[in-house]
């Protein structure tokens, strides 16, 4: 098992899909020896309204200080605009893309595969391992 540390996480997510947002959260909060810092922007601590650019410099910070991001598949073709977004900040970061796929899925949003430093399958042992194997 890698040394103990914290990771700092960014999980990509929309609102409309906060089912497996807080499902990856309870994953992390669960797993044995594994400290966690949310840097995502969850529903009930939004970023402050405001134009795309305020989102978007917002996004950059949080992006900035973590050490991986971690991306829903599932999610990508109906919110690609924003997601792609974020993409776009981890790699000027250089910061690890863990894509999960979801549960059932064959085949993942080829934009999503060609950057994604690892694919694992939607289970908690799977997101967890890629974490640890890839965070800066």
């Amino acid at each position: 098992m890698p040394a103990l540390r914290d990771y700092r996480i960014f999980i990509s997510h929309a609102w409309t899909y906060n089912d497996h947002y807080h499902k990856l959260v309870e994953w992390f909060d669960g797993a044995p020896l594994f400290k966690w810092f949310d840097h995502s922007v969850p529903e009930h601590d939004p970023l402050p309204p405001g134009s795309n650019k305020r989102l978007s410099d917002a996004l950059h910070r949080q992006i900035q200080g973590c050490h991986c991001v971690v991306v829903m598949g599932g999610m990508y073709v109906n919110h690609r605009e924003w997601i792609q977004h974020e993409i776009d900040i981890a790699r000027r970061f250089q910061k690890p893309i863990i894509a999960v796929r979801p549960l059932g899925a064959v085949v993942l949003p080829k934009a999503l595969t060609d950057v994604a430093h690892e694919v694992v399958s939607w289970r908690q042992v799977a997101v967890v391992d890629a974490i640890r194997r890839h965070a800066l």
